[in-house]
């Protein structure tokens, strides 16, 4: 199976990281507190950039074991919005954190659904309400959203599985296995 997997909130924890920068200059907020990206200002995204952030992000408890699981069975592509201006980054701490865990990292700066259409992703794993309604919709494949307060009010329905966590998108994605690989 090719699964498409997400980087920023599933596997890096970039909403930790905004968070952090932002109550450098703020009072305190959590990750509560944040219900979409609208919510950070363009200058804690820039200083993000700016001061090399995106190579210094944790690591998602859970995300690297489940990636090693999978990648016995499974061809993955990471799939990242990120702008490819800051693949340096990216490549930095795919190789500190999951190195050998993926087949190729893509950065789409913007919508992962032509990406995914030329690679023939049959599983997308995101925590993006927008990109998994996409792909869903557009391409017909199941989806497993990582549940977070940016994609709350989003129900499972047809083709989008919701995971409380990454341990249930691994329970998940076996599940939805068997369907795809018939």
């Amino acid at each position: 199976m090719h699964i498409g997997w997400d980087l920023h909130d599933v596997t890096a924890d970039l909403n930790g990281e905004l968070i952090y920068i932002y109550n450098k200059y703020n009072p305190p907020v959590t990750r509560e507190d944040v219900s979409d990206w609208g919510f950070f200002p363009r200058k804690i995204h820039e200083e993000l950039k700016q001061s090399g952030g995106y190579a210094r992000l944790k690591l998602i408890p859970g995300s690297k074991e489940l990636l090693e699981k999978l990648k016995s069975k499974d061809r993955i592509s990471i799939i990242t919005y990120t702008h490819p201006d800051y693949e340096e980054q990216i490549k930095e701490w795919l190789e500190k954190n999951i190195p050998g865990l993926y087949g190729k990292a893509y950065l789409t700066g913007g919508s992962k659904l032509p990406t995914c259409k030329n690679l023939g992703i049959q599983l997308l794993v995101d925590d993006s309400k927008t990109q998994v309604q996409a792909v869903t919709q557009e391409m017909g494949i199941h989806a497993v959203l990582i549940r977070t307060n940016m994609n709350k009010e989003i129900k499972e329905s047809g083709l989008i599985h919701i995971a409380e966590d990454i341990y249930k998108a691994g329970d998940l994605i076996e599940k939805l296995r068997q369907e795809i690989e018939r």
